[in-house]
């Protein structure tokens, strides 16, 4: 049952294109959103009533921390992420940190980050 309940939530992390474990991060509440998935329908009904489930780091396959970047693009867009996360996705784009320089606090050039992010313009 654990192996599974692993496997599920990281399926459900990179789903909903987070970065971090979902029992820690999560912050939707629309039950009918999730439809395929049982863990995401039980984690929306929790966090209105308050309930908070105790993880544990000793999994089977490591952390599901993704280290990249230390400012993840959901805080900046909260209620919007999942309207945008799967032209993230695409993108590969998960922090604010990949769309900076990493010398000064300037955003990079729809043109840089075409070479680097190759495909369309994302609506985000």
């Amino acid at each position: 049952m654990g192996i599974s309940t692993e496997i599920r939530l990281r399926q459900l992390q990179y789903n909903e294109w987070l970065y971090e474990n979902p029992l820690e991060i999560w912050e939707y509440e629309n039950v009918n959103s999730f439809r395929s998935s049982i863990i995401a329908q039980t984690l929306c009904l929790a966090k209105p009533l308050g309930l908070a489930i105790n993880t544990t780091s000793n999994t089977t396959r490591g952390s599901y921390k993704l280290e990249p970047g230390s400012y993840p693009i959901l805080w900046l867009l909260q209620d919007d992420y999942r309207k945008h996360k799967e032209s993230l996705k695409l993108k590969e784009i998960m922090f604010v940190e990949q769309l900076v320089y990493s010398t000064s606090m300037e955003m990079r050039k729809w043109d840089e980050l075409d070479k680097i992010y190759k495909g369309k313009i994302p609506i985000w």
